[in-house]
């Protein structure tokens, strides 16, 4: 199998016109085998949540939500981002353990959110 990351100005296809509204982000296509299986969205040092995956849901459960998010967090480490935040549905059970399998801590929760914190530097990731 034959994973890409692609930058969506690098990536000639209907898919730049989709996201040629978000202000302030890069996206990234995930291509395998050279059919878009997700896109992921990397915000601001100071957003929550950024980097974000989204795998279209035919292709789930194959390995592509924690190839992307890792890379994701490839990229935020090269750019100097130290400590990141995520506010996760508490319903949303894949995208908390993904979190937390790499180096999320839990560090609240209410009754809908929980919030993760990924520390670059304390887990030495």
């Amino acid at each position: 199998m034959k994973l890409e990351l692609i930058k969506i100005e690098d990536y000639n296809d209907e898919l730049k016109d989709v996201f040629e509204n978000y202000d302030n982000c890069e996206v990234f296509i995930l291509k395998s085998n050279e059919l878009v299986v997700g896109y992921g969205i990397k915000k601001d040092k100071n957003d929550i949540n950024p980097f974000e995956v989204f795998i279209k849901e035919e292709n789930r459960g194959n390995g592509y939500g924690k190839y992307f998010f890792k890379k994701g967090l490839d990229l935020l480490k090269q750019e100097e981002y130290r400590k990141i935040y995520y506010q996760i549905n508490r319903g949303n059970i894949i995208a908390r353990r993904l979190i937390e399998n790499n180096g999320g801590l839990k560090i609240s929760q209410d009754e809908d959110i929980t919030t993760f914190v990924i520390d670059f530097e304390k887990n030495n990731l």
